[in-house]
């Protein structure tokens, strides 16, 4: 809450944050120079590399690059701008698609007002630290509830639409880094693991 009442601080002090932070950056940047570079042509390595391993193609990235194109007419400091900006946007967009997977979940265990409130409290403070990798790597395990959601509703019905669900929420949260999913967190393991 910090950030947004005092707007000198920053949310950006070690190294994961500053992944996410340089991911909006390049989409910023792509942006404006027309598109986006798969090769270096100076240095003759492959852009897409870096690219997969960074995984800026993410919801929260992607949010917090269309605030600062549509804000950033505005301001005369677009730096100060962009980084004011991700120490918010970019942090809210992630704790959003966890609150909304947390609520979906909670309410199919609780239909008390009272419950649901008091579970999402304790679901984006206490347990935050559990899901602060869903913030520093790309919020990869912000996506969790949510496919826990879509996971029980399968097993509850045996519908294919909710199977299907579970295949695009964790489709999303591989893709938006498919080196650091796959090799460096084995993500759809501890999907699958926990899921069962």
């Amino acid at each position: 809450p910090d950030l947004l009442i005092y707007r000198t601080l920053s949310f950006n002090n070690f190294h994961d944050q500053a992944i996410t932070f340089h991911n909006s950056f390049t989409l910023i940047s792509h942006y404006y120079h027309g598109g986006i570079q798969l090769w270096n042509q100076y240095d003759q390595m492959s852009y897409i590399f870096g690219h997969l391993g960074s995984g800026f193609y993410q919801l929260a990235n992607l949010i917090t690059a269309l605030a600062y194109i549509l804000l950033s007419p505005f301001f005369n400091h677009e730096a100060e701008l962009f980084h004011s900006l991700h120490s918010t946007v970019f942090y809210a967009s992630a704790t959003l698609i966890r609150t909304m997977g947390g609520y979906l979940l909670l309410r199919k265990f609780s239909r008390s007002p009272l419950i649901v409130f008091v579970g999402l409290i304790y679901f984006n403070t206490l347990l935050s630290s559990h899901m602060w990798m869903g913030y520093n790597t790309n919020n990869l395990y912000s996506y969790f509830p949510l496919l826990i959601y879509f996971v029980l509703c399968f097993f509850e019905n045996y519908r294919l639409r909710d199977f299907l669900m579970a295949f695009v929420v964790m489709t999303i949260a591989v893709a938006t880094s498919p080196l650091q999913a796959l090799s460096y967190f084995y993500l759809a393991v501890h999907f699958f693991i926990i899921s069962c």
